[in-house]
């Protein structure tokens, strides 16, 4: 599973998939990373395990975060499915995960559209405190086949 990008060939715009390497990944994220692209209509872009000794540009242990996209239908539009699978996770990670294993927020973030144009810029991200991804990676898998198979 991996991102989807724009690219340009002689027939126009043509949308399509890169790999996400996991190798490149803080360790403790992979699984939760992995967990997330299983979902048909998102992928991540990017992520952040916690640091013990973080700088400033990493979070510091026990918190982490994960950045997804909807995957597009065509330029600049989210497929029907993204929006599907965007509506599932709110509600599972607000109605359904057991706050007392942590706290966990799906938020929403975007650039000025002016700097990356309209439709490239919204983001979804995935926050944790104080939980174990590797917990929720499980619970998330778990939820996933309840619910979807």
């Amino acid at each position: 599973m991996g991102p989807w990008v724009l690219g340009l060939d002689k027939d126009g715009p043509q949308i399509r998939k890169t790999m996400t390497l996991y190798d490149e990944m803080d360790s403790n994220i992979v699984s939760l990373v992995k967990a997330l692209n299983a979902f048909d209509g998102i992928y991540t872009i990017s992520s952040c395990g916690g640091h013990r000794n973080n700088k400033s540009y990493q979070l510091p242990r026990g918190r982490w975060d994960i950045f997804f996209r909807l995957k597009p239908a065509r330029v600049n539009s989210p497929s029907v499915q993204a929006w599907l699978t965007l509506e599932l996770l709110a509600y599972a990670f607000s109605k359904c995960f057991d706050t007392g294993k942590g706290n966990i927020s799906l938020t929403v973030s975007s650039p000025s559209p002016f700097l990356n144009g309209p439709g490239e810029c919204i983001s979804f991200i995935l926050k944790g405190k104080d939980v174990d991804p590797d917990v929720l990676a499980n619970w998330l898998v778990e939820f996933r086949q309840n619910c979807l198979e």
